[in-house]
């Protein structure tokens, strides 16, 4: 069975300190469909890919709460520098952590991973 890939993705809007959290089929199509109607440059800083339309939600929803405390609105985060870094490495933690869960019992969710992580 082909599996179609996913991605969990943080855009950032260059000259300023916002960024996006999504998931997508396509990043480069996500990517331009953003920049219509936006007169700033857009640039991407970090994704993850997944197989499973469940794991990338649970991803999504997980990258968003750990974000709330920088909202600005409900689409974008104002996210000083400092932090970007963390929060790309936590999403690679994640990631790592849930494949090597998925190849050592294949019956884990990624809700499992979600319960037992402090935010």
């Amino acid at each position: 069975m082909i599996r179609d890939k996913r991605f969990v993705y943080l855009l950032k809007e260059q000259r300023a300190n916002f960024y996006r959290v999504g998931s997508t089929h396509d990043i480069n199509f996500r990517e331009k469909s953003l920049r219509q109607g936006n007169p700033r440059k857009l640039e991407l800083v970090h994704f993850e890919e997944f197989y499973d339309p469940k794991t990338v939600l649970a991803m999504e929803r997980y990258v968003q709460k750990l974000l709330s405390k920088y909202s600005s609105n409900p689409s974008w985060y104002k996210i000083p520098s400092k932090d970007v870094k963390d929060i790309k490495e936590e999403c690679r933690r994640i990631k790592k952590w849930y494949s090597s869960e998925l190849n050592k019992h294949r019956t884990y969710g990624f809700e499992f991973f979600l319960k037992y992580q402090p935010v």
